[in-house]
């Protein structure tokens, strides 16, 4: 890095920043995406759960 014209090393700074900030983007939004999934299977889940107990039970269930 110390071989190169002052403007190379600022563009090349500028360059890594704009792909970190990308990356952080990806990674959050692939958070929240994680996230959003997990709980649709736990609704998912609770809902199946819910439907199996008032089955043995002999209750009707809700749809």
């Amino acid at each position: 890095m110390a071989n190169l014209h002052p403007k190379c090393h600022i563009y090349s700074r500028s360059y890594l920043n704009s792909i970190s900030h990308i990356l952080l983007t990806l990674e959050l939004s692939m958070g929240f995406l994680t996230q959003a999934i997990g709980q649709d299977v736990a609704t998912r889940a609770a809902h199946t759960y819910c439907q199996v107990s008032t089955t043995h039970a002999g209750l009707p269930s809700h749809q």
